[in-house]
């Protein structure tokens, strides 16, 4: 008998994943148990440089604001003035990050020395150094459309905002 249960056990465990089909009580022990929208749309914040170079925001960087965060609430619920204090505080918390980053003592890395996750977009000192001063925030609409039965990507980038210290430089009409 305790053998019959285990193999029943495993088996509407096995079943849900190979068939695709749900076995009560093991209605969400699938691989993929929702199926993904064919297209994602998510935001991306890049701060410019002088030369009008791009740098993917550091998360770490705006502690209470968190990029994957920002969402259609910001574009479509925001007031103007809504919209440039956030870009304030975004700018203004970068530029100290950068300066904290940037006096940190340069740590020279070894063999030994287990290396950091890259996990996300994380700044380092070598990779501020190649930038100029801060002098924008942009925000980019991003659109991922998954093709092929999920085989490719194809990715729509669109600015949506663009930002300054001397205040709301654009916003696209494409909202």
């Amino acid at each position: 008998m305790r053998k019959l249960c285990v193999g029943v056990f495993i088996v509407c465990l096995v079943v849900p994943n190979i068939a695709g089909i749900h076995i009560f009580p093991f209605v969400n022990l699938q691989k993929y148990t929702y199926a993904a929208d064919d297209t994602v749309t998510q935001y991306e914040i890049r701060i410019v440089d002088e030369q009008g170079r791009e740098l993917k925001l550091d998360p770490r960087a705006v502690e209470p604001i968190r990029p994957h965060k920002i969402t259609d609430t910001f574009a479509e619920d925001y007031s103007a003035d809504e919209r440039n204090r956030t870009f304030e505080h975004i700018f203004w918390e970068v530029k100290s990050y950068r300066e904290y980053i940037q006096s940190q003592p340069k740590i020279r890395r070894t063999a030994l020395e287990f290396p950091e996750h890259d996990i996300e977009d994380r700044w380092t000192y070598s990779e501020l150094e190649k930038y100029e001063a801060f002098t924008t925030v942009r925000i980019y609409k991003v659109n991922k459309t998954f093709v092929n039965d999920n085989t490719a990507v194809a990715i729509e980038r669109e600015q949506v905002y663009e930002w300054s210290p001397d205040g709301l430089i654009s916003e696209s009409d494409t909202q």
